[in-house]
């Protein structure tokens, strides 16, 4: 393996690489992707297809599409867990990745022919041969329009309705201080070739979660109120799977809303319970209707008797259901991934007062269920206790 003297490139240099006719390409991006890698990644795979290219999509996790994309990719468009025995005669080219250290366990990638990194965090470590990072653009997607336009490869529909996920997902559908015009110029231009924005919605609304807004919602929590707009996060997962509706109404217009309320901590609730729940319904439908053209309440499905079909569940109703300590769906307060005290250096964070259990779940230091770490570093600390 040889080192690599990487530089910054233009859009124009990079597309001059992808326009080779002879050039063969692997694209792949960050692990635990979201809507921005997913969306780069077959967005830049579909471009290069139609002109005729040929390319690999690879990525190391299993699978590699979060359910809330699974919408996206197309039959047969797949995503390989390794890259291809050819690697050494293809250009890698990695989007919406900051470092190379989230993208494969192993530094495997350096086989490649030639690594050519496309991102827009400014935190990027320009592992590439060739890097284009634009910190300013508001997501990978936009950047990867550029590259697009200086090749002179078209904004097809398809191609248009993977970056258009990606773009949504950056800007917190055009809501958050990355959004440039820029960002709305290239909207329009994919809504013009053909991009639905309902089925591009990927499943997920972000509500009054600015900067500015979390920190008032942070300081009204922590000084005993209920923040008033309440943050909030609103998934429909029906949009891509009516299964969930069932036969009734999965050919309705019917869906199911699941909203998250940020900064709503169990102490909250203690006092009065039962109050204090309804307040904070009634706080987050009007945070929810700040940004909605009509009332949500006038939307909601009732039951037999009349009753809107919503269910309100507070932290301390997940402790007294579940035993989630206060609510925390991560078993104990968020904490950093790293040592904080003298004691918790040289340890892997999954440490117990007994000896004999270790924790391998999102209660671990470095949490997350869903990665799989926890479980690693018990296995690890396991291990290292066995000699």
């Amino acid at each position: 393996m040889t080192a690599r003297t990487g530089r910054d490139a233009t859009p124009a240099e990079i597309a001059r690489v992808l326009s080779d006719p002879g050039v063969r390409v692997v694209v792949t991006a960050h692990h635990n992707p979201d809507g921005d890698a997913i969306g780069s990644v077959l967005g830049l795979a579909r471009a290069l297809r139609a002109a005729g290219r040929d390319v690999v999509i690879a990525h190391p996790d299993v699978p590699a599409v979060p359910s809330d994309l699974a919408f996206l990719p197309a039959p047969g468009e797949e995503f390989s867990p390794e890259l291809p025995a050819d690697v050494g005669e293809r250009v890698l080219v990695a989007v919406d990745c900051a470092t190379e250290r989230r993208m494969w366990p192993e530094p495997v990638h350096e086989a490649a022919r030639l690594v050519i990194n496309i991102d827009h965090h400014q935190d990027n470590t320009r592992f590439g041969d060739l890097n284009l990072i634009e910190p300013d653009a508001s997501s990978t997607a936009e950047v990867l329009v550029g590259v697009l336009d200086a090749a002179g490869l078209p904004l097809t529909r398809d191609v248009a309705e993977a970056l258009y996920v990606g773009l949504v997902t950056d800007t917190g559908r055009f809501g958050y201080t990355n959004t440039r015009p820029r960002a709305h110029e290239i909207a329009a231009r994919m809504i013009a070739a053909g991009v639905d924005p309902a089925a591009a919605f990927a499943g997920t609304f972000h509500v009054n979660e600015g900067y500015g807004q979390l920190e008032a919602a942070y300081a009204a929590a922590r000084s005993g109120r209920l923040p008033d707009p309440v943050p909030c996060e609103v998934y429909c997962h029906t949009l891509s799977d009516r299964s969930i509706l069932g036969p009734a109404l999965a050919d309705s217009p019917a869906q199911t809303l699941t909203l998250f309320g940020l900064h709503l901590p169990a102490r909250l609730f203690l006092d009065d319970p039962d109050g204090t729940r309804a307040a904070a319904l009634d706080a987050t439908l009007r945070s929810l209707d700040s940004v909605l053209g009509e009332p949500i309440r006038d939307v909601l499905a009732v039951d037999a008797d009349g009753r809107p079909c919503l269910e309100v569940t507070t932290p301390l109703d997940l402790e007294q259901s579940l035993g989630l300590p206060g609510g925390n769906i991560f078993h104990r307060s968020l904490q950093w991934p790293w040592a904080e005290t003298p004691a918790e250096v040289g340890t892997w964070g999954v440490e117990t007062p007994h000896s004999n259990l270790a924790l391998a779940s999102a209660g671990a230091r470095r949490g997350g269920g869903v990665s799989g770490i926890p479980g690693h570093n018990a296995a690890r600390a396991v291990l290292q206790r066995a000699g």
